[in-house]
């Protein structure tokens, strides 16, 4: 059966394995005993947080872009709008997978 221990931040899942307690500290160095990888999961989701409303930031302007491009009628600025929406999501539906292949290697 599963115990947990107030040691100083172990918690034991079973009576051999000891695992740390997550924590968002990233004031530590590797040299005291934190996994770097939590500081780069930190940034790496403060990137994300920031880069992905800055694409979809642009999309209430692709009609004007579509007019400006010859696009003459509203209606199919609207409907090349949505294709491009579509595109950047059906894009990323694809692509996922394959970079996150490549990350794990």
């Amino acid at each position: 059966m599963a115990r947990a221990a107030n040691d100083g931040g172990t918690c034991y899942t079973s009576r051999t394995q000891p695992y740390r307690k997550w924590s968002l500290d990233v004031t530590t160095t590797a040299a005291e005993g934190a996994t770097p990888w939590r500081r780069n999961l930190l940034v790496l989701w403060i990137a994300q947080a920031v880069s992905t409303p800055g694409f979809t930031f642009t999309f209430p302007f692709f009609p004007l872009f579509f007019q400006q491009l010859g696009v003459a009628e509203p209606e199919r600025a609207a409907f090349w709008t949505g294709v491009s929406g579509w595109a950047l999501g059906f894009g990323s539906f694809l692509a996922s997978p394959i970079w996150g292949v490549v990350g794990d290697q």
